[in-house]
């Protein structure tokens, strides 16, 4: 599963999100883009990795995400060949989501 965390309000939803899959063992490549870190920072008091880790689960919940760099275009999360059990923007606000393309 892959989990995009987006600077919209709402992050802990993604914090619970986040908690329940990764102690449900479900494998996730997890995004976190620059404005999603501010609103994690302001909304739930996470600036950083080891943070969130605790917050949505602990270290060992953790085996089985692998976390992406938002700015690496070339990461397995962005290649369309890349199978995945689906995607989750988490939270999403009207302008991301207005900007996704499916097809």
């Amino acid at each position: 599963m892959v989990v995009a965390i987006t600077g919209a309000s709402g992050a802990p939803y993604a914090v619970r999100l986040l908690e329940t899959l990764t102690t449900s063992g479900v494998p996730v490549w997890l995004v976190v883009s620059r404005h999603g870190w501010r609103l994690l920072a302001h909304e739930c008091g996470i600036g950083a990795l080891p943070a969130l880790k605790r917050a949505a689960g602990g270290a060992a919940a953790w085996r089985q995400v692998t976390v992406f760099d938002d700015a690496d275009r070339g990461a397995r999360p962005a290649s369309g060949s890349a199978r995945t059990a689906g995607m989750v923007v988490c939270p999403c606000s009207m302008g991301t989501l207005a900007a996704l393309s499916v097809e």
